[in-house]
């Protein structure tokens, strides 16, 4: 059933292939319904919140507005016109960079993620595609915005592609932490080139998510940070609900039930 912004409830956990691949459809945020729940989600939920805000980078720029807007948050939106596409939202001294994930149907998404020879960068090797759509993005001013958000907390997320450009986004700010959802292999001696380089990454991985596995580790591709499994279960051979696991949503839904 549409919702009053349009956007479907969540069935099925989120566990669906429409979850999977139109999260855009699908509410974010659910089950909030004012600028105070949303305020105390984030100070006793802060990573189902994050999961939320990684969903909603998925939207259009009128769709996110209207959402967070109703929550009294300030938004500044990114799109560097080639697919790459990020918000910023300021709310109780705290801002939130976050980051839109790979979209099946986006074919430049898929060339992004297709570039998987390396490149040097600040020190670190990376994914050419994830390393080229980070610069782009940071190229339309994210810096200066953060600059300029007089927030005491920057927390930087991200879904898929979303997530490796939050992780290599910490190579041009400090964030208090970066919180990803479903991210691949994105290089190496990343770590070691974080502004700061001992911020706090947290990297969620939900069950048996393919893409967290689609890179294989290798002398230029090592997983970073902090892992998080959720719904953890025994290796098993690879099946058709893997890919469901994958779901921004259903993250958020087995997050929020942790």
């Amino acid at each position: 059933m549409a919702t009053e912004d349009g956007t479907k409830d969540v069935v099925d956990d989120g566990r669906t292939n429409d979850a999977l691949s139109n999260p855009r459809k699908y509410k974010s945020f659910y089950g909030i319904n004012s600028k105070k729940q949303f305020e105390e989600a984030w100070v006793n939920q802060r990573d189902w919140m994050l999961a939320n805000f990684s969903h909603i980078a998925y939207y259009d720029e009128q769709a996110i507005n209207q959402r967070l807007g109703a929550y009294g948050v300030s938004i500044i939106f990114y799109d560097d016109g080639s697919g790459g596409q990020a918000l910023l939202a300021t709310f109780l001294e705290v801002a939130v960079l976050a980051f839109r994930g790979t979209e099946p149907s986006e074919r430049q998404d898929l060339f992004v993620d297709m570039k998987i020879w390396t490149k040097s960068f600040r020190g670190a090797t990376l994914h050419t595609g994830f390393c080229d759509a980070t610069e782009s993005l940071w190229k339309l001013g994210i810096e200066e915005s953060l600059n300029q958000a007089k927030a005491s907390k920057v927390y930087a997320t991200g879904h898929s592609l979303g997530a490796a450009i939050a992780l290599i986004s910490g190579m041009y700010y400090e964030f208090e932490a970066i919180v990803t959802f479903g991210e691949p292999r994105v290089g190496v001696n990343i770590t070691e080139e974080l502004k700061g380089n001992s911020v706090n990454h947290i990297r969620y991985v939900n069950g048996h998510d393919l893409v967290t596995k689609g890179i294989s580790e290798g002398k230029n591709y090592h997983h970073h940070g902090e892992e998080k499994k959720l719904a953890i279960s025994p290796p098993h051979f690879i099946s058709t609900s893997d890919a469901l696991d994958h779901s921004i949503i259903n993250y958020a839904v087995r997050i929020k039930s942790i």
